[in-house]
């Protein structure tokens, strides 16, 4: 059993408060064609419908026509009554009707997107219907229904550039510039000896210079070291 909606607001969207109807059955023994109609309290721009599967293969969602010519609450509920279903979206819910991975999700629908072709700028009622083909689901329905639209009333906040506290930065500064020209010292000094390494063995095969020249640019050393380094190469 599904209870009413009640009424949201948040910054950008609002939640519209509507009522349940009774569930309709096609016949007493499913499987069997399932639908609800929710209607609004007053009739209302619905932008996104949210709600959580339970067990549906599929939905189908439909907008009854108000007439034109209404102009109180009372006789727009009146026409509505009596107007035309018109499709709205069909959506598949399960990949497959008779395994439950899927059959729980939560889901939104988006109303300007899937019927552009409709009028939905006054929506009183809405019918929902549900197929299910699998006999393994004793249940099926959703819930936790929301009929969200944007708030036309959010006016967003004047812009405002905060300004950097820089207070700190500078006081780092001097300390942070030694740091990073240390660190490129010592990387020059690197290269210029591994450098020196490869051009002291022009005569010996490349990649016996460029290993000893890497061992030289990944640990410090003096001339004393390229010499041992040298020996235990030759060895």
């Amino acid at each position: 059993t599904m209870s009413s909606s009640s009424t949201h607001t948040n910054s950008h969207f609002k939640e519209l408060k509507f009522k349940w109807k009774d569930l309709q059955q096609s016949q007493d023994k499913r499987p069997c064609l399932m639908s609800q109609e929710a209607q609004l309290a007053q009739p209302s721009i619905v932008h996104f419908i949210q709600f959580r599967n339970y067990y549906c293969a599929s939905i189908r969602v439909w907008h009854q026509e108000m007439g034109k010519s209404s102009s109180t609450a009372a006789e727009k509920a009146n026409d509505a009554s009596k107007g035309d279903w018109k499709l709205v979206c069909e959506k598949k819910l399960m990949n497959n009707c008779h395994f439950e991975n899927d059959a729980q999700l939560y889901h939104t629908i988006d109303l300007r997107r899937e019927c552009a072709s409709l009028d939905l700028s006054t929506i009183f009622t809405l019918k929902f219907e549900y197929f299910q083909s699998s006999p393994n689901w004793r249940t099926i329905c959703i819930r936790n229904v929301k009929l969200i639209a944007r708030n036309t009333d959010f006016t967003p906040a004047p812009f405002q550039r905060v300004q950097p506290d820089m207070s700190s930065t500078m006081h780092d500064e001097p300390s942070r510039t030694k740091l990073i020209a240390d660190n490129l010292m010592n990387t020059l000094t690197k290269l210029r000896q591994y450098n020196e390494v490869l051009d002291s063995y022009k005569d010996r095969p490349t990649h016996y210079g460029q290993m000893l020249a890497t061992k030289a640019y990944e640990i410090p050393h003096d001339k004393d070291t390229i010499v041992n380094l040298t020996c235990s190469s030759d060895s």
